[in-house]
């Protein structure tokens, strides 16, 4: 079901971009861009006899609908095998604290906050990687995406992102209730060894998860990349060329500096080293925060 989840959420990434980034009826020369534009255009007018409402509330109202609709239909089909969860980190899974269709609701919203909250660390992660702004297709897709942090200064957005974060991690412990579980590799003495941050009592244990969360932003980028290089070996064996254009930016998008132009018939391996090198970090990161979890304990 995690597959679905992925695929609504950027469903409602478009709408969310359209409401932050563009006027009605904007037209774009990039086709990252374009082709997403003309697709909400056509949904807010098919729509605007209806809902006669300016587009940005339009967009607005879609992606509340969306994501109600989410929460109705995978509350009522999969409610018995597949209880609403989100994860911080590798450690930590939470539920609602009150089950039925009142806490499909709110995970459905947080799901997707928690989306756009790792999707906001992975635009300043890639930026950290891209020490110069560049001005390609998807760099520039991936700038409008990130509205509206994208639109910020550095020290802005790194305040808003850390901000953000605390803000969801407080409200997902006030709603949900959580699961700890070990890790792969990790064992079960080590995993039982963290506290519990079941609530939101003290600050150290929040800002344990917002380390966390915050480092789930990796995570995505392993995902964006393992995603990417499948897409290139797919879009191989159909001989697509639009996606293939899409998983090379992409992969280009990523990799920041270390983006190399191969030349044709030769194979890169930068995408597979990326992939490895960004999980060793998270894998490190988590299990400093889990050396601190353990070892300093609030009075």
């Amino acid at each position: 079901m995690d597959a679905l989840l992925i695929i609504t959420d950027l469903l409602v990434l478009l709408f969310w971009v359209r409401f932050w980034a563009a006027s009605e009826q904007e037209f774009y020369f990039n086709p990252f861009l374009s082709a997403p534009a003309r697709l909400t255009d056509r949904v807010v007018d098919f729509l605007r006899p209806v809902l006669p409402l300016p587009g940005r509330l339009m967009a607005l109202l879609l992606v509340a609908f969306v994501l109600a609709f989410r929460a109705v239909a995978l509350q009522h089909f999969f409610a018995e095998n597949w209880p609403w969860t989100v994860t911080i980190g590798p450690f930590f899974a939470f539920t609602p604290r009150q089950p039925g269709m009142h806490g499909a609701l709110l995970f459905s919203l947080l799901d997707f906050l928690f989306f756009i909250a790792r999707f906001w660390g992975l635009y300043l992660f890639v930026q950290a990687l891209t020490p110069v702004m560049r001005r390609d297709r998807g760099s520039e897709a991936f700038h409008v995406a990130a509205m509206p942090l994208s639109a910020q200064r550095w020290w802005l957005q790194l305040l808003l992102l850390v901000a953000t974060h605390a803000v969801l991690v407080y409200e997902l412990t006030r709603v949900g209730v959580a699961t700890l579980h070990a890790a792969e590799g990790m064992p079960h003495s080590t995993a039982a060894m963290l506290p519990d941050v079941s609530t939101a009592d003290h600050l150290l244990h929040l800002g344990w998860l917002t380390a966390l969360s915050l480092a789930d932003a990796l995570q995505a980028g392993k995902a964006c990349m393992l995603a990417f290089i499948i897409g290139s070996f797919v879009s191989l064996l159909l001989q697509n060329a639009a996606l293939n254009a899409v998983c090379n930016e992409g992969v280009s998008v990523l990799l920041g500096r270390f983006a190399r132009r191969i030349p044709v018939g030769m194979l890169d391996f930068t995408p597979i080293l990326y992939f490895f090198g960004v999980n060793i970090l998270y894998v490190l990161i988590c299990y400093a925060v889990m050396v601190l979890m353990t070892a300093v304990r609030p009075g």
